[in-house]
């Protein structure tokens, strides 16, 4: 493969998506990589509910199927795209207005080199969008009176104040404020399934900034605090994967199934029977990481956030530490996102922060009660008045991981105010700026809630690219989300004004 490349010219090769076949790569030019305009040429029939094809011409093509609205066509588009420049092998993408699913649609391959479609139904680890379904379990205990958002967390764990850490509340730790960003006593995937040994461990990691408040992205540490105090809450001693399992989905699985529609799945530990339905995560040839994560910035267009440079090049930084050292997965099963189809970490119930297995369509239902204020079809999950409790936003501050500015709730989500922006920074429309709460998971993908406006939005893929906040892919599908949205809008004021 490498002497193909330096044969072709590495601006050639690396000019394409990762995912773009080799020999697709030879034989077509490189596409551009912005998101508008898109391609005419890409079909989509605005009634559909079928199957297409996507046909990229001298490379290969793209199986898509499910269910768009018309008005979604823009969006549908920008999904085709993606395919087309060579950022996807596998996707799915849901998104609803007013409680009403508007798109629900899958499209590309389970495997890399193999044409086996990839559905509506695969399941997926989607990496630390799982920080969204935590933070709704978090919220289900708040408003069944488990836990508080101010309590300090040595209310419930007494052993957890050691090492200057007793001041730290639960919305501390929600909001990657806790002081445990990382731990000095690295865990390994087989550590990771024992939840005693990890208490263990967080309670005598001392506080890594001196007791000193700071903002620091937990990578994995939020969801491992967070169990165990879940577990000392619980009357029966449970982990988050059993609430969830147990008590909050079973009771919007019978709702959704009255409705006619499909339950949701989300696991903390997928179960053997399941184990053959996740698909594996497949990440960027070598060569092609490599070159964008060495060379400067200013000299592509693509290039690999400095987050996630940092966590890679640099061992003394604050990113290597949170994102790689604190939990060490097997080699032996490849490197970053390939180790993470370990059987240890998809069948693990206590990565609450970075283990979840799920597809679109799953996470998109719980982003429909979320952006319904907590109710959905008819069916409160959450009051309105805890999810409000629980969007209240924290002091916003500098994330020592990150490097820039995020705002989090003290419920935990991220709080986004520039998804009204295109990727110029012009304005969209006064109506979506703001509002945004969610997260997004390594590689790529995304849930996310609205609640003023009511829209959800959910994106789950297999072709795992380096981010940090998601990455391009989402972002520019979100943006698309919004124009379609407020196109719909325009057209209803116009109707009513005639």
């Amino acid at each position: 493969m490498i002497p193909v490349i330096l044969l072709l010219g590495p601006q050639r090769y690396f000019s394409h998506g990762p995912f773009t076949p080799l020999t697709c790569a030879i034989t077509s030019t490189p596409r551009n990589h912005t998101f508008a305009p898109l391609n005419p040429d890409l079909p989509y029939d605005s009634t559909w509910e079928r199957n297409i094809n996507v046909t990229v011409p001298g490379c290969q093509t793209y199986p898509l199927h499910g269910y768009a609205i018309a008005e979604m066509e823009h969006l549908m588009r920008a999904f085709l795209h993606n395919f087309k420049v060579g950022d996807e092998v596998g996707a799915q993408l849901v998104a609803y207005i007013d409680g009403k699913k508007v798109v629900d649609v899958a499209g590309g391959y389970k495997y890399w080199g193999k044409q086996v479609p990839y559905n509506e139904d695969d399941l997926q680890l989607v990496f630390s969008t799982s920080k969204s379904v935590t933070s709704l379990i978090v919220a289900w205990m708040v408003d069944h009176g488990y836990v508080d958002y101010d309590e300090k967390v040595v209310t419930y764990w007494p052993e957890f104040g050691q090492g200057n850490k007793s001041d730290v509340s639960i919305s501390d730790v929600l909001g990657h404020r806790s002081g445990v960003t990382w731990v000095d006593e690295p865990v390994s995937p087989k550590v990771a399934l024992d939840a005693d040994a990890l208490a263990t461990i967080i309670e005598r990691q001392p506080h890594n900034f001196k007791g000193e408040t700071v903002q620091a992205y937990h990578a994995v540490t939020r969801g491992w605090i967070l169990n165990e105090i879940i577990r000392r809450v619980d009357p029966a001693h449970r982990g988050a994967s059993d609430i969830l399992s147990q008590d909050i989905l079973p009771t919007v699985a019978a709702k959704i199934s009255e409705a006619g529609g499909i339950p949701p799945e989300f696991y903390f530990g997928v179960p053997d029977s399941e184990l053959p339905r996740v698909t594996p995560l497949i990440g960027p040839p070598i060569p092609w990481f490599l070159y964008h994560l060495l060379l400067p910035a200013r000299m592509q267009r693509d290039p690999v956030p400095s987050v996630m440079a940092d966590a890679v090049l640099s061992r003394s930084s604050p990113p290597h530490k949170s994102l790689i050292k604190s939990f060490k997965t097997n080699l032996m099963k490849g490197i970053w996102p390939y180790s993470y189809n370990d059987p240890d970490i998809l069948k693990g119930k206590n990565g609450l922060s970075y283990g979840g297995v799920t597809n679109a369509r799953s996470i998109g239902t719980l982003a429909a009660y979320l952006a319904g204020n907590g109710t959905f079809n008819g069916h409160t999950l959450l009051s309105a008045s805890t999810l409000a409790t629980a969007l209240e936003q924290l002091p916003q501050m500098e994330d020592s991981v990150v490097g820039f500015p995020i705002s989090f709730t003290k419920g935990g989500w991220g709080k986004f105010d520039f998804f009204g922006l295109d990727m110029e920074g012009k304005v969209i429309s006064p109506r979506t700026i703001g509002g945004w709460y969610g997260w997004m998971g390594s590689g790529g993908s995304m849930m996310f809630f609205h609640p003023q406006r009511n829209l959800a939005f959910t994106y789950v893929m297999n072709g795992a690219r380096p981010g940090s906040l998601g990455d391009r892919r989402c972002r520019d599908l979100l943006r698309a989300f919004l124009e379609a949205y407020e196109a719909m809008e325009d057209r209803k004021i116009a109707t009513a004004s005639e």
